[in-house]
């Protein structure tokens, strides 16, 4: 599948630019986000992973991998853990998952527990997640500008 590498020490630098987006299924990325560096500049680290294993990183830290020469897809899933007190910047509001105690500040929507009845319905429910999640995304880069 393609042995991941990643840039030791490089969320340090913060979230970088998008250099280009490609429209290719073969990508993992939905939006085909690309970001290029000088990989001479960073000390990369090969992260051989073997079936069943996983990765635990930052989620600014660069990495990539070789193709993926196999039948199997590959699966990415990203999490992260903020405290119910922050906010989102932007107005277009977004889902969130609550894993332990009180919401007491209402910055995000509560994320629908999926049912194991409708997969369809499951399917909708992630589309509209992300689809609101890319327009936050969105209102924020073009604040930034």
């Amino acid at each position: 599948m393609g042995c991941m590498r990643m840039a030791t020490g490089s969320h340090l630098n913060g979230e970088l630019a998008v250099s280009e987006t490609r429209n290719d299924p073969s990508l993992l990325l939905r939006a085909g986000q690309v970001v290029h560096v000088d990989e001479t500049s960073l000390d990369i680290e090969p992260v051989p992973l073997r079936a069943g294993q996983f990765s635990l990183h930052h989620t600014l830290t660069l990495h990539c991998s070789g193709p993926n020469q196999t039948e199997s897809r590959r699966i990415g899933f990203g999490i992260s853990y903020i405290p119910t007190r922050c906010r989102c910047i932007a107005t277009q509001r977004v889902n969130a998952t609550l894993v332990r105690g009180d919401d007491r500040y209402g910055h995000f929507d509560l994320e629908a527990t999926p049912q194991a009845t409708s997969v369809q319905d499951n399917e909708r429910q992630h589309a509209a997640s992300v689809q609101r999640w890319n327009a936050m995304r969105a209102q924020i880069k073009a604040a930034m500008n």
